[in-house]
């Protein structure tokens, strides 16, 4: 009797190499700190310097050379969050927000009213989406913001802030999924809490969670593409970090991170809806590929006495890169390559909607190779069928950033015959009015193997 193997190909084993961070920039004022950097690309980074309480600065980095962004009349700018090399949001200390369109050469402001005396936070989204928090001087509570084009219109949301809660962080999963972190320094304070909706605004909810020592605050969650795996943390004197596996239903116990005396604490990134992460307290860096269950620290040069102020990371292509900068003046590059077995990114521009196109050769012995276009990051399934609908080959089963792949298949240990290649693929932007989750796109095509 023949027999039939089933091979299962094992993709995106991500490999880094040795990579080390390096000194990128030295400001020629050592106490100079950077409260905000943003990676666009492998060419592109914003900065946001500060060198004494009112003196700040808005830098770029384009193709390794560093320069002065336009801050006229900007008081205070804070956090930057760039969509790409042209356009960018910003708070400032005055609770002003703005916007550029062309690069910083001008800013416009977006969100200005005497009500406010301060922003907490911004994020921003998909690229016009923001959330801002900001402080209400009349009414001493905080409010939330939301807006889906670029500030044109603001809505406010209709949470039933306390003068004991304030806002203290917020984060924008997708336009459906927002996030606001809370501050409780009064003691009639009993919990850690955060509120959030899961249907952009129409519903919001508290979320407590159990005090953590004497902490009295948490870091809005950041969750993955899939809004399931998420993590949030509650700094102090202590640092203690969180997790969820369930969207947030359920939050493990508090895990210890790291010393708010001498560290504090920086924030946490996804890289690209993968299981990577990163996170940082004021001395190390911690990485992880596999949704937190191991944190792995990154060697970082930085000497005694110098604290992280900041950092950001982006995936291009099939490489990490990461800024951070330190209380010294100083800014560190990290470059990380990954070798992805098996699979292949094709392209680096964003297809407009999902397919999956006939394998070639076809009819194949025995090597063919399959192309599929991914619009939005997200689980992809890439499985082989015999004509009986078998699975005999498991081809791609990963997360998966945007963009266009090509993998071979390999049918040397199978028969000839007709067998069907099927795409699976979580459309995070697209809800499933029939299940209330998000659409699963599938495509299914015929190849021939002739022997």
């Amino acid at each position: 009797m023949k027999r039939i193997l089933i091979y299962v190909f094992i993709l995106l084993i991500s490999k880094p190499t040795a990579a080390q961070w390096v000194l990128d920039y030295q400001f020629a004022n050592s106490t100079t700190g950077v409260t905000s950097i943003s990676v666009i690309d492998s060419n592109y980074v914003w900065f946001v310097a500060i060198d004494s309480i009112n003196n700040r600065q808005i830098y770029k980095k384009e193709n390794q050379a560093l320069s002065t962004v336009n801050s006229s009349g900007i008081y205070r700018p804070n956090k930057l969050i760039a969509v790409n090399k042209d356009t960018a949001y910003m708070n400032a200390v005055n609770g002003r927000l703005y916007r550029t369109n062309n690069s910083g050469n001008n800013w416009l402001i977006i969100r200005d009213s005497v009500l406010f005396g301060y922003t907490y936070s911004i994020d921003v989204r998909y690229p016009d989406h923001v959330v801002a928090g900001q402080f209400e001087n009349d009414s001493s509570i905080s409010v939330l913001f939301t807006t889906s084009n670029g500030g044109m219109n603001w809505l406010r949301q209709g949470i039933p802030f306390t003068t004991e809660y304030t806002i203290f962080d917020v984060s924008i999963k997708d336009p459906a999924h927002i996030y606001a972190g809370m501050n409780c320094p009064g003691i009639n304070c009993g919990s850690l809490r955060y509120w959030y909706t899961s249907n952009g605004g129409d519903n919001w909810l508290i979320k407590d969670i159990s005090l953590v020592s004497n902490n009295m605050w948490i870091l809005a969650p950041v969750f993955n593409i899939n809004n399931t795996t998420g993590f949030l943390f509650a700094p102090g004197f202590n640092v203690y970090r969180f997790k969820s596996i369930n969207a947030g239903i359920n939050w493990s116990s508090p895990e210890y991170f790291s010393s708010g005396n001498t560290e504090g604490f920086v924030g946490i990134k996804n890289i690209d809806s993968t299981q990577t992460w990163f996170s940082a307290s004021g001395l190390k860096i911690y990485k992880t590929t596999n949704d937190g269950v191991n944190w792995n620290e990154m060697n970082i040069p930085i000497a005694a006495g110098e604290n992280i102020f900041t950092f950001d990371f982006i995936r291009v292509g099939n490489k990490y890169y990461g800024y951070l900068s330190t209380d010294k003046g100083k800014i560190y590059r990290l470059v990380e390559s990954i070798f992805p077995i098996g699979i292949t990114p094709i392209s680096t521009v964003i297809p407009k909607s999902y397919s999956l196109n006939q394998n070639y050769p076809n009819p194949f012995n025995p090597v063919t190779k399959i192309r599929f276009n991914l619009p939005h990051s997200g689980y992809v399934k890439l499985s082989i069928y015999d004509a009986l609908g078998k699975e005999v080959s498991l081809l791609v089963n990963e997360n998966l950033q945007a963009g266009v792949y090509e993998t071979d298949f390999d049918a040397s240990n199978i028969p000839s015959g007709v067998y069907f290649y099927r795409l699976e693929a979580v459309d995070p932007l697209t809800p499933n009015p029939h299940e209330g989750k998000t659409l699963i796109v599938t495509e299914t095509k015929k190849m021939v193997l002739i022997k």
